[in-house]
């Protein structure tokens, strides 16, 4: 029967009752003792302490015991009732006490909490009241409860009334207030109350008894308060009522209290996340409803036994050590356990493990709070399996670029082409490890061939579509040479039955000297337009042919265009990184800004000048990153 009382042991509740002010008895159905608290002990000294049935304790007279069980026995859940007791205290032939009592359900087992506050020597004071006027007010002025006292004439009719000053802190109303209005106190009772209040005082008139109850006050301020109201009866030989006595106790913290109980007594009940607890032993007395739906095991299956019911045998010894350790020395413990489920069901739950202790710091009992983390366990693994499996394609991946790596180096230019009358350089900044721009130079005693190409894309893909072009091109060029427009439409007829999902723009120029003159012949494919720089001018020219993007379409005509070149001359060939470079301000360069760039960059020096170039863009561009892989040549008439 202990095990199902502390079941509601915990730092808070536990506590509650034992450090109460009045005795306090929890008893059984049968009013068989099952937990007093401390002051209980010291109430009734133990030699006063003869039987384990409570109504026998308080009431020496089996017709009184026997009343008393009638009226608690009817009681509802929300019900309490108070009565007046006159039995042996503190050693003492006769004390009084103040008994209040109501039903208190645990673990579906229905309980009497007897409250049991010692008032003898309220008592004894009262009684010395009604002895004595004189007396009676040098005391009651000095008297911490609230008294009140009505006296009748012949004709029943109120004809006099007191209020102790202690109606002040109780009320915030003074005496006066009481005097100037006699039904102050009727309009002080709360309205869900008062039918309540006034039955009773019928009921104490009618019978001419003495009785108390328990009801609710707003005060002067507007506040709720609670009350224990005692009325006494003083009637003259005839039987005639000719004083009402009585004083008002405030309960309103004990109330609070018992509320408060109630409350976290329930929160415990409801909560989503399993609680038991356990003796200073480790031995379960209580589990909340989440234990028992979460492990499988029901209430009166784990009290008395360990939370070792739980272990699924993955937890070492030493790792239980470390935890009794801790707690065992006053630290809260946290940690995981793989645990079973009665069906025999793993499950994860994340535990916080905390030591009770009482007034002295003593641990009594140990109280664990866990949580279900299956499901979050289960994510977990399931992320690392999938981290790992993304690492290892990670490493192919990583391993493939390499290789495409490989080979885009190996095919863009290892070394620039020699001539008499022209100076080649070039610059490529791919935007990842592996780009999608593509040069080639095919040079000639009197010409040089220069075919760029930008295929849409990054990465393994874009570098085996630079390998197919590479092969294309090549194949195509000895049979074109100077036929820039030929060699444009032999590449789209060449690479249309590949390119299902990728395309390329591509242009394709020869710087020819010829005998009237070096020019340039060119033939473009959707790619961005040839630059001149003309030496003489410091202008920039823009050569341009139409035509459309490569291996897309079937029945494509492209044609070709030229122009002369004369010494100093540069010729400027690049990919749409460059134009489409983006700044800050979400600008994109243009033309017109990439020519004012080249202006700005000349140098004497051809690969000074494009590295000046690069300078340039990264000026423009400010914070912004790179979008696209970015290839610039330049080639100078000497």
């Amino acid at each position: 029967m202990n095990n199902i009382i502390t079941d509601t042991a915990n730092n808070h509740f536990f506590r509650m009752i034992d450090d109460h002010p009045d005795a306090v008895v929890l008893s059984d159905k049968n009013f068989d003792i099952s937990y007093s608290n401390k002051n209980f002990l010291l109430l009734f000294n133990d030699d006063r302490i003869n039987s384990e049935n409570i109504l026998i304790i308080l009431f020496s007279n089996t017709d009184e015991q026997n009343r008393v069980r009638r009226n608690i026995s009817e009681l509802n859940s929300n019900e309490i009732w108070n009565t007046e007791i006159c039995c042996s205290l503190n050693k003492e032939d006769k004390g009084y006490a103040l008994l209040t009592v109501y039903t208190f359900i645990i673990n579906e087992n229905q309980f009497y909490v007897f409250n049991i506050e010692d008032i003898t020597d309220r008592k004894t004071a009262y009684r010395k009241i009604q002895d004595s006027e004189e007396h009676y007010k040098s005391i009651v002025n000095n008297i911490s409860e609230y008294i009140f006292s009505t006296e009748f004439d012949d004709s029943g009719k109120a004809v006099s009334f007191y209020h102790s000053p202690k109606c002040v802190e109780i009320t915030g109303y003074m005496m006066e207030d009481f005097k100037s209005n006699s039904n102050l106190w009727k309009d002080m009772i709360y309205p869900d109350d008062q039918f309540k209040v006034f039955e009773f005082l019928d009921n104490v008139m009618k019978d001419k008894i003495n009785s108390s109850i328990e009801h609710r006050i707003i005060d002067k301020n507007g506040n709720t308060r609670w009350i224990y109201n005692t009325v006494s009866l003083l009637c003259d030989e005839s039987g005639k009522i000719r004083r009402i006595d009585g004083f008002l106790l405030d309960v309103t913290d004990k109330h609070l209290m018992t509320e408060n109980f109630k409350k976290l007594y329930k929160a415990v009940e409801q909560s989503p996340s399993t609680v038991f607890i356990t003796n200073s032993k480790g031995i379960i007395e209580y589990v909340n409803p989440k234990f028992e739906q979460l492990t499988g095991y029901t209430c009166s299956e784990v009290l008395g036994k360990s939370p070792g019911i739980l272990k699924s045998g993955e937890t070492t010894r030493d790792e239980y050590k470390k935890l009794w350790d801790t707690i065992s020395s006053g630290k809260e413990w946290s940690g995981k356990f793989h645990n079973k489920k009665k069906s025999g069901q793993l499950y994860w739950e994340h535990a916080s493990i905390s030591p009770v202790k009482n007034e002295t710091g003593q641990i009594t009992h140990y109280i664990a709070v866990k949580e279900d983390i299956t499901q979050l366990v289960e994510s977990e693994e399931a992320l690392k399996k999938a981290e790992e499996d993304l690492r290892k394609k990670n490493m192919i991946l990583e391993e493939d670029l390499l290789y495409a790596k490989k080979i885009q180096q190996s095919l863009l230019p290892s070394e620039l082409p020699q001539s008499d009358f022209l100076k080649v350089s070039y610059k490529f900044k791919p935007l990842l490890a592996v780009g999608g721009d593509y040069l080639s130079f095919f040079p000639e005693v009197n010409s040089l061939g220069v075919f760029v190409a930008d295929v849409v894309g990054h990465g393994a893909g874009a570098a085996l579509f630079m390998s197919l072009i590479k092969f294309a091109s090549d194949k195509i060029y000895p049979e074109c040479r100077d036929q820039a427009d030929r060699f444009m439409n032999k590449l789209n007829n060449a690479l249309f039955t590949v390119m299902n999902s990728y395309f390329i723009t591509a242009v394709y120029a020869v710087i020819k000297r010829e005998d009237d003159g070096i020019k340039i012949s060119f033939s473009n494919g959707a790619h961005p337009p040839i630059m001149i720089y003309r030496k003489k001018t410091g202008n920039i020219e823009l050569l341009q042919s139409k035509g459309t993007i490569i291996g897309f379409f079937d029945s494509v005509n492209y044609t070709s265009g030229e122009s002369f070149l004369y010494k100093g001359d540069r010729v400027y060939f690049y990919t749409d990184g460059f134009p489409e470079t983006v700044n800050d301000d979400n600008e994109i360069v243009g033309y017109s800004k990439a020519a004012e760039i080249i202006k700005e960059a000349y140098h004497e020096d051809c690969e000074l000048n494009l590295q000046n170039i690069f300078e340039g863009l990264d000026r423009f561009r400010g914070n912004a990153e790179y979008e696209d892989d970015i290839l610039i040549s330049v080639i100078e008439i000497i």
